[in-house]
């Protein structure tokens, strides 16, 4: 993706300051991956939010639920928390990766994944359901990554 459509886009889903961004600490961290691993292995439902099925950003949802916190059900809804971060190469653990044209839909953002390290990421599959994928290697998700989010400080 351009720069010049990166920032396009940040000027829809930046710092939008009625939002509330969220701090999280290593700790928390270390407890959201522990949270949204337990559902690997889990079948894609779209709104699901259980072990019976989940969706994408469902899985956001559950996971940051157990620390207390809430984010809204959509992919698209939670682009709008925490810091951007365009070059794919400076995630870091506990990032929000999001991702455009995965399935057709009015909203840019359609896709939504937590980074774990080393270019892996969790999140649900809609033919495999709750998965490991490696962002940096794979020719599906590298080129519709559009940004990722850090909402830890």
């Amino acid at each position: 993706m351009s720069m010049k459509s990166q920032k396009k886009l940040l000027s829809i889903y930046g710092q939008d300051t009625s939002k509330a961004n969220i701090a999280l600490d290593t700790n928390l961290i270390h407890t959201l991956l522990i949270e949204a691993n337990k559902y690997i292995g889990t079948k894609h439902k779209m709104s699901g939010l259980t072990k019976k099925g989940i969706d994408c950003s469902g899985l956001i949802c559950v996971s940051f639920k157990e620390l207390g916190l809430e984010l809204p059900h959509s992919a698209n809804g939670q682009a709008f928390y925490g810091e951007s971060v365009l070059d794919i190469d400076s995630l870091q653990k506990g990032d929000l990766v999001f991702f455009t044209a995965t399935y057709k839909s009015n909203h840019y953002i359609t896709h939504v994944g937590i980074y774990l390290n080393e270019g892996m990421f969790i999140h649900t599959s809609s033919s495999k359901g709750v998965i490991l994928t490696n962002l940096l290697v794979s020719s599906y998700w590298k080129p519709k990554f559009v940004f990722a989010k850090r909402l830890f400080g």
